[in-house]
């Protein structure tokens, strides 16, 4: 059964070859004629003037949110930072924005997991405090237009406060994920925190 799907094969990659030899360039561009929709290749047009400084503006929009919401995120992890250094408690900080759903057994499982996380890092008590954002919410905050906090986003220590470093994470598919997987992704996303703490 096999030897007779091998001619198909064969045809199939042939049949992309021709295609790819007919639309493209041999740089990998479209045909120099090419108009809008004349070929499946066909890119769009150039960027406006306008269409790119929208852009720009949405992206410091944007960065400005994630200050805004650093900073609130920082100001609700201040009690903690303060209980943990008095207590010399090792571990992060962790504040949960998402559905009042998800949130009672999300916060206790999700410290749990940053708890293992922390300490297979071996990283004990540290001088940086290290806070974790999590953002459950499947597409964004409610009544806000803005997006939700994305994987990978950072607040290092700064002028303003020398002592935290804060790390962001989006699980709008928390409750589909499993623990272990999870607990892998929260302590990806902690990132260059770690190497501050």
């Amino acid at each position: 059964m096999a030897r007779g799907l091998i001619p198909w094969v064969g045809a199939a990659v042939l049949a992309c070859v021709v295609i790819a030899f007919v639309y493209l360039q041999p740089n990998g561009s479209p045909p120099a004629g090419a108009s809008f929709g004349s070929t499946p290749f066909a890119r769009l047009g150039p960027v406006t003037a306008e269409r790119a400084r929208a852009r720009t503006l949405a992206a410091e929009w944007q960065a400005v949110e994630l200050q805004l919401r650093f900073a609130d995120a920082r100001r609700r992890l201040e009690p903690e930072f303060t209980r943990r250094r008095e207590r010399e408690l090792p571990s992060v900080a962790l504040v949960v924005d998402g559905p009042d759903s998800v949130l009672p057994g999300a916060q206790p499982r999700l410290m749990a997991m940053l708890d293992s996380a922390w300490r297979e890092l071996g990283l004990g008590t540290t001088k940086i405090a290290v806070g974790m954002v999590v953002d459950l919410w499947p597409g964004g905050r409610p009544g806000t237009r803005g997006m939700p906090f994305s994987s990978g986003a950072f607040l290092f220590p700064d002028s303003t406060d020398r002592s935290t470093c804060l790390a962001s994470v989006a699980l709008p598919n928390y409750s589909r994920n499993t623990t272990e997987r999870l607990r892998s992704h929260l302590k990806a996303s902690l990132g260059p925190c770690t190497w501050y703490a």
